[in-house]
C-alpha cells in the first residue's frame, strides 16, 4: 500500500501542483542542533581547564596592577522578623547580591547575538554555582548559619562585553534568613531607639586579593517602614576593614550595614492613658 501523505493544492494560470503540507522538519532540527552544539562547545572549552578552587588573579594592566578583583555586594531588606530584646538577636529576611569579575570565564557572544538578538547589557547564561569560584562572603557577626530560602543556587554569567564595560561578569542573587547579634539598650524603653549592625566579609581572603564595597542600591528596602513593634528609621552602608588575631598584620575588607530601629510606642501610650 502507498504511504498516506497530506498535501496542499496550488492553482493558478490553469495549472495545478501538489506540495506536501507543513514545514520540512529536517532543516528546522538541523539549525536548532547547530545552535545548541555551538553553545555546548563554548562552555566545554571554557570549563575544560577551569579550576573553581582557585580565585581569579587578573594580570597587570594599564589601569590596575594590584592583581586584585573587585567584589561588590548589595542587600535588599525584605522583612524584619524579630528583635529579641532578651537575647539581643536580630532576625531579618534579605536578598543578598554579589557581583565580581572572573576573566577566565570571558566569552564572545557574537554568535549568540546574530542568532538570538543578544544584548550584552541585560542577557546572561545561568550556571550552577558549584561549577565556578564564588567569593566566601559571610555575615561575620552572625549567631547562626545563614538560611538560604532557595534550594537551587545559580549565577548570572554575562559576556566579555559586560566584563570590559562594567567590570564584572558574574552575579549571584539569593534570598536569605539571617540572624545577628544586636546590643540592645533598654534605658529609654518604651521610647528607645536601637542600632544594629550587619558585618559582612571574607574569612580566607585579605585585602591583597580583593576589594570589597557596596553597590549603589545597597541600602534599598522593600520591607514596611513600620512593623508591629519598630519603625525602620535609617539604613546605611559603609566599607571598612578588620584584623584577625590569627592572621597578624593582614587586613580583611568588610562591609557594615547600620540599621536604626525606633520603637513604635503608640500601643504603650494607649495603655498608659
Amino acid at each position: 500500500p502507498r504511504e498516506a501523505r497530506a498535501y496542499i493544492r496550488h492553482t493558478g494560470g490553469g495549472n495545478e501542483s501538489k506540495q506536501p503540507l507543513g514545514p520540512k522538519p529536517e532543516k528546522h532540527i538541523k539549525a536548532e542542533m547547530s545552535n545548541q552544539e555551538s553553545l555546548d562547545g563554548m562552555m566545554d572549552e571554557i570549563f575544560r581547564n577551569y579550576n573553581k578552587n582557585a580565585r581569579p588573579v587578573p594580570d597587570c594592566s594599564a589601569m590596575d596592577c594590584s592583581h586584585r578583583i573587585q567584589v561588590k555586594m548589595g542587600l535588599n531588606f525584605q522583612k524584619l522578623v524579630t528583635l529579641d530584646q532578651t537575647s539581643g538577636f536580630l532576625t531579618m529576611v534579605v536578598w543578598l547580591r554579589l557581583q565580581w569579575p572572573d576573566f577566565r570565564l570571558a566569552y564572545d557572544s557574537s554568535n549568540l547575538a546574530s542568532e538570538m538578538g543578544w544584548n550584552s547589557t541585560s542577557d546572561f547564561l545561568a550556571v550552577d554555582t558549584d561549577k565556578l569560584w564564588v567569593p566566601d562572603i559571610y555575615l561575620l557577626n552572625s549567631v547562626s548559619k545563614i538560611e538560604f530560602l532557595s534550594d537551587e543556587s545559580r549565577v548570572y554569567w554575562y559576556d566579555e562585553n559586560k566584563l570590559h564595560q562594567e567590570g564584572y561578569n558574574i552575579v549571584l542573587n539569593r534570598p536569605a534568613l539571617i540572624t545577628t547579634r544586636c546590643d540592645v539598650d533598654m534605658t529609654q524603653y518604651p521610647f528607645d531607639t536601637q542600632n544594629c549592625m550587619l558585618r559582612w566579609g571574607a574569612w580566607s581572603a585579605s585585602s591583597i586579593f580583593f576589594t570589597f564595597s557596596t553597590l549603589d542600591h545597597a541600602m534599598s528596602s522593600d520591607m514596611p517602614k513600620t512593623t508591629e513593634e519598630f519603625n525602620v528609621t535609617n539604613i546605611r552602608a559603609l566599607s571598612s576593614s578588620y584584623r584577625f588575631k590569627v592572621a597578624e598584620g593582614a587586613k580583611f575588607p568588610q562591609v557594615v550595614y547600620e540599621i536604626q530601629l525606633q520603637r513604635y510606642c503608640f500601643w504603650y501610650l494607649v495603655v498608659l492613658i
